[in-house]
């Protein structure tokens, strides 16, 4: 039962990482499925999204096998490292500044605001110190939450599943590189200790729980026909809901700070040996870049983390088949 439980927290702290502000307000949905076809995307998404996890699992297990064992293996790791860091330090800013975005929707006063994006800030701080269990906590809460917003949005406008299919996998497959990229830490930590089978279900689960999340939340930002935070706009015109719904967002932009902040604050606690120190200093730099702007942030650097995904995971197969292939030769000239 214990082992049940925590695949469901893990599988709900997934799913909340993927949801951000990025994707609870639509601004990337409209970036990456802009005129593409819902249902189409969806199917590409929970495809990629499963490889994807996949890889997460199978990298680091082959990581761990192979530590210490050559110099190009050793530079791999690192190399990874390097990016997803960097991957999830971006994706930090973004949903910083996603909270000011969201809340200009909720509450007219700049002070307040300002206030607001405070404390929310330092709620994120708090439960980052807490390491992967407050993360794993607010997911069991806001997950099915948030999926009932997007079924309730989806039911208003019953939107029908029209749009090009041309560009939709590559498309699907940036995205998935996108949402994937910062969490291959969090993938490979939950599914430590899994057996084979259950770490290839897990993934396959939160794949297609990922896809059909992705087909209700485009099709809902393509019917609103909003540029900017169409799903936020869109829920502002079922009046009360509008503002219930800004809380959902910023609740994503919670799971989403968590799942990115992680690794980094770690990353960080490794040189000054405490954790609150790290915490704080890693959100005060990244509330500093914030204010370049939530649709500036998604617009340019979303883009540029899905391509350092795709580069990721083909140099981490290269890495793999050569080491294979290293150990093939060794193994046929031992016999």
């Amino acid at each position: 039962m214990k082992k049940r439980f925590s695949f469901f927290l893990n599988f709900c702290a997934l799913l909340s990482g993927v949801i951000g502000a990025g994707f609870a307000t639509g601004q990337e949905l409209y970036v990456y499925f802009d005129k593409k076809n819902p249902i189409f995307v969806g199917l590409c998404c929970a495809f990629f999204y499963f490889c994807f996890f996949l890889a997460a699992i199978k990298t680091d297990d082959f990581f761990k096998r192979a530590e210490g064992k050559g110099r190009v293996l050793v530079f791999a790791k690192k190399f990874m490292r390097c990016l997803t860091l960097f991957s999830c330090l971006v994706v930090l800013c973004v949903m910083l500044a996603g909270v000011k975005a969201t809340l200009y929707e909720l509450i007219p006063d700049k002070t307040t605001v300002a206030v607001t994006g405070v404390l929310t800030a330092l709620f994120c701080v708090f439960l980052v110190c807490f390491d992967k269990k407050g993360f794993q906590t607010v997911g069991v809460f806001f997950t099915p939450v948030v999926i009932g917003c997007l079924l309730f949005l989806f039911a208003k406008i019953s939107p029908v599943a029209t749009g090009e299919l041309r560009g939709g996998v590559k498309s699907s497959f940036l995205y998935a590189s996108l949402n994937s990229i910062f969490l291959t830490t969090f993938v490979a930590d939950a599914c430590n200790g899994y057996a084979k089978g259950k770490k290839t279900a897990f993934c396959l689960v939160s794949a297609l729980a990922c896809g059909v999340l992705v087909t209700l939340a485009a099709s809902c930002v393509t019917k609103s026909g909003y540029v900017e935070i169409p799903l936020v706009k869109l829920a502002y015109e079922s009046g009360v809901f509008g503002k219930v719904y800004c809380i959902v967002v910023l609740l994503g932009i919670v799971t989403t700070v968590c799942a990115s902040a992680l690794p980094l604050a770690e990353e960080i606690n490794r040189r000054v040996n405490c954790r609150f120190l790290s915490v704080v200093l890693l959100f005060g730099f990244c509330q500093t870049v914030s204010f370049a702007g939530f649709s500036h942030l998604v617009k340019y650097c979303y883009p540029a983390i899905s391509v350092l995904g795709v580069a990721l995971l083909g140099f981490t197969l290269f890495c793999t088949v050569k080491y294979r292939k290293k150990r093939e030769k060794a193994f046929n000239f031992s016999i």
